[in-house]
C-alpha cells in the first residue's frame, strides 16, 4: 500500500514537472538523442511518441504556448535584438530536423550538435536575466516582472535577490528613521541648552559692568563670559551640524560676488590673525566673480574654512587664498602651515568631532570641516583635502549658476 502511494506521488511529481517545467525543444532532443542511444533507428520512433504524449499533457494543461522556448525568444526580441538571432537559427535548427537520415550516426551528431546549441542559448539567456535582476537591485529600482524564458533555478534566484532587496531596503529604512530621531534628540536638546545659555551670557555681560567688584571678582567674571560664550557656540555648532547632515538645509539663491564675500569674512579675522602673527593673503583672478547662489550659506562655508586655518596655524606663517574660476565653476582653495602634525586621514578629518588630543584644550567644536563639507554638498559643490607634512590645504568646488 505504501509502495503504492510513493509511485502515484513520484507520478504526480513528474507530470507536474511536464506539465510546468520544460520546453518543448528540450523534450524532443532528448526523447530522440536518449531513444537513439537506446533502441537505435527505432527509438527516434519511441522518442517522436514520448514528445508527442509530452505536447499532450501540454495541450490539456493549457500551457503549450508558453513551453515553446524559441516562441519565447521571439516574444521578447524587443527587449534584446540578439534574441532574434537565436529564433532564426532555431528555426533552421528545426528545418535540419525535418530534412536529415535517421538511419545513420550522423543524424545522432546533429542532433548533440542542435542540443548544446540549444544548450548555449539558454545559458546566455539565463546569464542575461540574473545580470538585469543584480542591476535592478545595484540600482535600486522597482522590481519588474522575470521574463518568462526563466528557468526554475533562475525564478528562485530571483526570489532571493528580491528578498535581498527587501532587507537591505528595511535595514535603510531603519538607519534613516534612527538618523532622523537622532537628530531630532540632538536638535532639541541644544534648543533646550541655548535658552539657559543665553541668559548666563546676558547676565555674565551685565555683571561684568557692574562698578563695585574687586579684581578677583572681575577675573572671574571674565573666565564665566569667556566659557559660557563657547559653550553657546559650541550648542549653535553642534545644531547646525546636525541639520547639515540630515541635508535639513533651506537654501535661498541670490546673486552676490564671491570676492567681497571673502574679502568681508577675513577682515573679521583680522585682529586675532594679527593676535597670532599670522598674515593672511588672498589671491584671485578677477575684482569680480559674479554668483547665483545661497550667501548665507556660502558665507558659513568660508567662515569655517578660514576659522579652521587660524586656530591650527603655526605662528608666523601665512595663510594663503586662492580663488580660480571657469565658465561654470568656482575654485576656492586655502592653505596653512599647521602647528602640528597632521595625524588623520582625509575621512577622519572629515568626520564628526573629530579633533586630536592637543586641540581640544583650544576653542571650536572639531565640527567645523565637517559643517563645510555638508553645505558644500547642500549647495551642489565639493570639498576635499590634501595633506603633505605640515601642510594642511582644503579645496572648495562649487557651480557658479548664473543660467
Amino acid at each position: 500500500m505504501v509502495a503504492t502511494k510513493d509511485v502515484k506521488f513520484e507520478f504526480k511529481r513528474l507530470y507536474k514537472y511536464i506539465r510546468d517545467d520544460v520546453d518543448l525543444e528540450w523534450v524532443l532532443l532528448n526523447c530522440l538523442i536518449a531513444g537513439s542511444l537506446i533502441y537505435g533507428k527505432l527509438g527516434y520512433y519511441a522518442g517522436v511518441i514520448i514528445f508527442s504524449a509530452v505536447v499532450l499533457i501540454k495541450i490539456f494543461a493549457k500551457n503549450l504556448i508558453n513551453s515553446i522556448f524559441t516562441l519565447k525568444l521571439a516574444l521578447e526580441t524587443e527587449g534584446n535584438k540578439i534574441y532574434l538571432s537565436f529564433v532564426f537559427l532555431n528555426l533552421f535548427m528545426a528545418m535540419l530536423l525535418v530534412q536529415i537520415d535517421y538511419s545513420g550516426f550522423a543524424s545522432f551528431m546533429v542532433l548533440v550538435v542542435i542540443r548544446t546549441v540549444l544548450g548555449i542559448e539558454n545559458m546566455y539567456v539565463q546569464n542575461l536575466i540574473l545580470t538585469d535582476l543584480i542591476e535592478g537591485l545595484y540600482n535600486w529600482g522597482e522590481t519588474g516582472d522575470v521574463s518568462s524564458l526563466a528557468s526554475k533555478k533562475t525564478l528562485e534566484s530571483a526570489k532571493f535577490l528580491n528578498s535581498i532587496k527587501e532587507q537591505i531596503s528595511e535595514s535603510v529604512d531603519k538607519k534613516m528613521e534612527s538618523e532622523y530621531l537622532k537628530t531630532e534628540l540632538i536638535t532639541n536638546i541644544s534648543h533646550d541648552l541655548k535658552t539657559p545659555l543665553t541668559s548666563i551670557v546676558n547676565y555674565t555681560d551685565i555683571l561684568g559692568k557692574k562698578d563695585v567688584m574687586d579684581d578677583e571678582a572681575r577675573e572671574y567674571i571674565k573666565v564665566l563670559g569667556r566659557n559660557s560664550e563657547r559653550l553657546k557656540n559650541l550648542v549653535v555648532d553642534l545644531i547646525y551640524a546636525s541639520k547639515t547632515g540630515s541635508g535639513d538645509v533651506k537654501v535661498e539663491k541670490s546673486f552676490i560676488d564671491f570676492n567681497e564675500l571673502v574679502s568681508q569674512i577675513y577682515g573679521d579675522y583680522d585682529e586675532v590673525l594679527k593676535r597670532k602673527n599670522v598674515e593672511f593673503v588672498y589671491n584671485y583672478g578677477s575684482e569680480e566673480i559674479p554668483l547665483y547662489t545661497d550667501g548665507n550659506i556660502l558665507s558659513r562655508i568660508i567662515q569655517n574654512l578660514i576659522s579652521n586655518a587660524y586656530k591650527y596655524s603655526k605662528s608666523g606663517t601665512k595663510i594663503v587664498a586662492n580663488t580660480k574660476y571657469s565658465e561654470d565653476y568656482v575654485f576656492f582653495s586655502i592653505e596653512n602651515v599647521s602647528d602640528q602634525k597632521i595625524e588623520f586621514t582625509e575621512k577622519e578629518l572629515f568626520n564628526e568631532l573629530v579633533k586630536s588630543e592637543k586641540s581640544r584644550t583650544t576653542e571650536g567644536s572639531g565640527l567645523g570641516l565637517y559643517i563645510a563639507k555638508n553645505l558644500a554638498e547642500i549647495l551642489g559643490g565639493s570639498l576635499s583635502l590634501k595633506m603633505e607634512n605640515d601642510i594642511f590645504k582644503v579645496i572648495l568646488e562649487f557651480k557658479k549658476d548664473l543660467s
